[in-house]
């Protein structure tokens, strides 16, 4: 070989290593030569950072096997056959030492390489530590996600597009009482849908499970009725909602559980409520009756003060017949056979009534009541009179109730044209209501304070049925307060009707 070849092989062997120090530099990895007696003879910034580069103690000159930390010369040995076979498997997962003492999981890959004129090997190592770290998270969740699904008293099941099962936990197959693991593969709705007594089932496409699948709509506290594996209905609450994997419904989750218990005992205080009130409702009636009788004279004039005993006695039982009303009016809401008879009614005429109806009451209270006539006085409204006179009256008279002897209960009338809706406010100068306990009041049995109901102030189911009727009608009933100062209860109504006046 002359000088000039000579020349040039070394400085394309001068250029191959300086491009390998730039590719070695430049990657993620950490980088080591290592000439066939173990020993370190390179190292890029990321080694020599991983595995300490002291003056005292360089990295260059060490032996390999002193970074490894639970591997055998021999499993070394083989991975270096590999390279040399050009055995693209050649690679090892393998625990370094680090600097500080640290154990680093790493993945190796060995290359055959000359290095400076000698024959070396390169050994690339990815640190696995983050990855590693991020398994180990998923595996947590995964365990706790399992935990969850196998613990909870809940029966969890995930339906595909078409409504087969792809998982179901131990609750599910408990409480339909089928073998674990039978339900996969299975449409949902078949296992659960049985035909009734004249031989129909349910379609699967007027099912709820399905409209959350169609839809995508999160669907809260249904009710159905679910049919075991041996053939017995059971009433559940369910949940289903829509699995969404990139824009578009791939399945759904349904979440149930068995309310037996709980059927069992709404039925029994239903039964209950309605005997009982309808066995008050008729004697009721006519002990009223017969105090009335006895007060407007018919015996002839009483003394004063069994004429004051007869008067106590009327107000308790007017009371009782309006709980038992309440009542009953309450459960036909329940049982969805409260129907409204809408017609066109003088929004006038709808507050002369109620106002009628409480004029005694705050007669006797010493409460002053104030219509605001106005121009909205001969407007129609279509509603169940009735009805609404019921929500008015129980807003006045609780206004009375709680008003202060001389003062005003104001009621007016204004229009949204924008929204189409009347809006009755009844305005008094009362106690207020505190602000926590806003919503509360139209909850059943609910009083602003617990002795209201001990001193006669009503049974705590008028604004509970009040806002009922008004939603009813496709409006809703609102209430601002500021304690010490009164409240405005607001009952808005659209002027045509509700939204579903056909059905009514």
């Amino acid at each position: 070989m002359t000088d000039d070849e000579r020349r040039v092989e070394r400085r394309v062997r001068r250029e191959a290593q300086e491009w390998m120090h730039v590719v070695a530099e430049s990657v993620v990895e950490s980088i080591v030569g290592v000439d066939l007696d173990g020993r370190i003879v390179f190292a890029n910034s990321r080694a020599r950072a991983l595995f300490g580069d002291a003056p005292l103690s360089p990295l260059i000159g060490r032996s390999a096997a002193e970074l490894i930390s639970d591997q055998s010369p021999a499993q070394i040995a083989t991975l270096i056959s590999k390279a040399e076979s050009g055995d693209p498997s050649g690679r090892l997962e393998m625990v370094a030492r680090s600097a500080t003492g640290e154990q680093i999981p790493l993945d190796i890959t060995f290359s055959p390489a000359h290095l400076d004129g000698r024959r070396v090997y390169i050994a690339s190592g990815r640190d696995l530590t983050d990855q590693r770290r991020a398994q180990r998270a998923l595996e947590r969740i995964s365990q706790q996600q399992h935990l969850i699904l196998t613990s909870s008293a809940d029966g969890i099941v995930q339906i595909d597009r078409t409504g087969i099962v792809v998982y179901a936990n131990p609750s599910a197959h408990r409480i339909l009482r089928r073998r674990v693991g039978s339900m996969h593969g299975h449409s949902l709705h078949t296992m659960t849908h049985r035909a009734d007594d004249e031989g129909r089932v349910e379609p699967w496409v007027s099912s709820k499970i399905w409209r959350t699948l169609e839809d995508g709509e999160i669907l809260s506290n249904q009710r159905d009725m679910f049919a075991r594996a041996d053939g017995l209905p059971i009433p559940v609450s369910f949940t289903s909602a829509p699995i969404i994997e990139d824009g578009a419904t791939s399945g759904a989750v349904v979440v149930f559980t068995d309310v037996s218990e709980q059927a069992a005992v709404e039925r029994a205080k239903e039964e209950f409520v309605s005997l009982v009130s309808h066995e008050l409702r008729t004697p009721l009636t006519s002990l009223k009756g017969s105090l009335g009788l006895l007060t407007g004279g018919v015996f002839g004039p009483l003394p004063d003060e069994a004429q004051e005993m007869l008067q106590l006695a009327v107000s308790n039982t007017d009371r009782l017949v309006r709980l038992v009303n309440d009542i009953l009016d309450l459960q036909r809401v329940d049982d969805g056979r409260l129907q409204l008879h809408l017609q066109p009614h003088r929004l006038g005429q709808l507050v002369d009534d109620a106002v009628s109806t409480v004029a005694g009451l705050y007669a006797s209270r010493g409460v002053l009541l104030q219509p605001s006539g106005s121009a909205l006085d001969d407007l129609d409204v279509v509603c169940d009179g009735d009805r609404i006179v019921q929500v008015l009256t129980n807003l006045l008279g609780n206004a009375a109730k709680f008003s202060a002897p001389g003062t005003t209960v104001v009621v007016t009338s204004n229009l949204d044209p924008g929204a189409g809706d009347i809006v009755i406010d009844v305005t008094d100068q009362g106690r207020g209501i505190p602000h926590e306990r806003l919503e509360q009041i139209f909850e059943r049995f609910e009083q602003v304070d617990s002795s209201d109901a001990r001193h006669g102030s009503g049974s705590g189911l008028g604004l509970t049925i009040s806002r009922v009727l008004v939603e009813m009608h496709g409006g809703w009933l609102t209430v601002v307060s500021e304690q010490g100062k009164g409240s405005v209860f607001s009952a808005r109504l659209p002027i045509a009707g509700p939204p579903q006046e056909a059905e009514q």
